[in-house]
Formats: C-alpha cells, structure tokens, sequence
C-alpha cells in the first residue's frame, strides 16, 4: 500500500514540475516575442514594385514577390495587395509578400480588312475599343465604305479602350461616266 502511495505523490510531483517548467519556459518564450517591435503594414496600394520593396526593408519588413495579377485600374509593375493586408499590424521581420500589377488584360485585334465600315464599327465597340478619325483613301480592289486597313494591324495585343484607327475606301479612284454621242453637237 505505501509503495502506491509513493507512486501517486512522484507523479503528482513529477506533474507540477513539468507544469512549473512549462509555465516558466511559455513567460520567455512570450517576453521574447513581446519585445519584438510591432507596426503597420504601410499603404503600398498602386505604388510602383521598387519603391514599396525599400518602403518594407526600410521598415525592417521582408518584402517577397508573391505573384502577378491583372488589374484595369492599377498600372503594370505597381502593387495591387499584399499579404498581411495593408494597415494590418505585424511584428519586425514578419514577410510581406506582395501582388503586382501586369495592368490590364490585353485585347486581341481582329483583321477588319474588306468588312463594311458599319460592321466594323461594331465590332470595335463590343471588344472594348474605341476609333480615331478615320483615314479615307480611293482603292482599287474594296467598294466606298470598306474598310482597307487599320492601325494597330490584325493581331496585335492591346490594352482595353485603346484607339484604332481605320482606313476606309472612299471608292475607286476612276469613274466612267458614259454620254450619248449624239448629245455631243451633232
């Protein structure tokens, strides 16, 4: 019976011995951590990649590159967000990874070689471009109306609401006119 005894007060014993270390390791481990200087993430929200990166390190931050996002309203090489969240409160050396701007989606140019000039109107204006003053000039080959080429040319990549400028037939260059040679003074 006393050998339970003894068995029963080791354990409790051994018990509050790890307790009371576990306690006195946990308040280092918290006062460490708790000197650590603690800030806010700055507003780096549509400022250009290289600028923010010193803004971080100058904070005693680690900026890190954490991808590359589209955005219609932020311009390319310009941070779009970062994690932790701008204003959010981190201590030193924490890493902050940020999220650049490629700008916004390019657009495709269709070919609008040979198409009415109405349809090409159209089409522009349902891909989110828009025309200057178009150019018009006589051609040999398309009927008044039709557009001949444009600028930037079939293929090309642009960004959205960029400007096209159109080339459009004004007809051919030569029309006949036929009269009767009987109305010619005979």
């Amino acid at each position: 019976h006393k050998s339970l005894i003894k068995k029963i007060v080791a354990v409790l014993l051994l018990s509050l011995f790890l307790g009371a270390s576990f306690a006195y390791l946990s308040s280092l481990y918290l006062k460490y951590f708790s000197k650590i200087p603690e800030m806010k993430i700055p507003n780096i929200h549509a400022v250009e990649k290289e600028k923010a990166i010193k803004v971080l390190k100058y904070m005693k931050l680690k900026p890190v590159i954490g991808g590359y996002k589209f955005s219609p309203s932020v311009t390319e090489n310009y941070i779009v967000f970062s994690r932790p969240e701008i204003g959010r409160l981190v201590k030193k050396g924490r890493v902050v990874k940020l999220f650049i701007s490629k700008g916004s989606r390019k657009i495709r140019i269709p070919s609008l070689k040979g198409v009415k000039l109405r349809t090409a109107l159209k089409m522009i204006k349902e891909i989110n471009l828009a025309t200057t003053k178009n150019i018009e000039v006589y051609s040999n080959i398309y009927p008044k109306g039709t557009v001949v080429g444009h600028n930037p040319q079939a293929n090309s990549f642009v960004s959205k609401n960029a400007e096209i400028e159109l080339i459009v037939s004004k007809g051919y260059p030569i029309q006949l006119k036929a009269t009767k040679l009987d109305d010619m003074g005979e």
